[in-house]
């Protein structure tokens, strides 16, 4: 069964090599973190490991963005807006 949200949160998450950063409604989550690497990515997963086996997400996206350079923090928080 899915759950409806009342309003459609939006959140942007942005990394690149030693920097990261996310945004929920508008507001910059966390300072950008500089430390940690990136793997090279070839695939995005949207769920959860638990015990070693992936399991899906149950919701339903309205719009889903991916970006090939890493945003900066006013962008996150703009697309949050």
């Amino acid at each position: 069964m899915v759950k409806k949200v009342p309003e459609s949160p939006k959140v942007a998450f942005a990394y690149k090599n030693q920097d990261y950063g996310s945004a929920f409604g508008g507001t910059l989550s966390t300072p950008a973190a500089s430390n940690g690497s990136v793997p090279e990515v070839n695939q995005l997963y949207l769920g959860r490991k638990s015990n070693n086996k992936f399991k899906a997400i149950t919701c339903t996206f309205s719009r889903l963005s991916y970006y090939s350079t890493r945003l900066s923090d006013d962008a996150l928080e703009a697309l949050t807006e």
